[in-house]
């Protein structure tokens, strides 16, 4: 139980710490994006759907970089309670094969924000390039929102009025 205290603690000091570069984080986070809708000469903006979804996003940013940041601790935590039930040649293997599971992982996230998301952002944006031009949201939730615009005006249904009512 301690290290599940120790390790939540953790998150909660790394995300207090990461409220101020936060938004330079989403920038970093958005550019293979914003380059990609350039190079198909759409507006280099996001789309905001609901008046809480800057402020959700920017929440979510400063966590999931909290948890990113502080999971070596978090790691170490569950390591020195897991450490305890292992045998000795069970740790060394674990302990051979943690350095390269390590760079392994590193290699693929580098690996994705070069050369995998603007190669499937350039598919994607471009394979709607000849309808009219979407505007694009940044996720709220589990799914994604895309917003699609035209030139035509958006309508509402005609409400009929109540007989009491005196509509000119």
């Amino acid at each position: 139980r301690a290290a599940v205290i120790r390790s939540l603690l953790a998150v909660f000091v790394v995300a207090l710490a990461g409220i101020w570069p936060a938004g330079h984080l989403l920038g970093f986070i958005t550019r293979p994006l914003l380059q990609v809708q350039h190079e198909f000469n759409q507006p280099e903006s996001m789309l905001v759907t609901d008046p809480t979804e800057p402020l959700v996003i920017y929440v979510k940013v400063v966590f999931i970089s909290a948890l990113v940041i502080a999971s070596p601790y978090i790691l170490w935590q569950i390591w020195s309670f897991v450490a305890a039930g292992l045998y000795r040649h069970e740790r060394r293997w674990v302990e051979k094969l943690v350095p390269f599971s390590v760079a392994l992982f590193l290699a693929g996230v580098v690996f994705m924000y070069t050369l995998m998301l603007p190669t499937a952002l350039r598919f994607l944006i471009g394979f709607g390039s000849w309808m009219p031009m979407p505007t694009l949201s940044l996720p709220v939730s589990t799914g994604h929102k895309i917003a699609i615009t035209t030139s035509q005006p958006a309508t509402s249904p005609s409400v009929p009025c109540s007989p009491s009512c005196r509509c000119a």
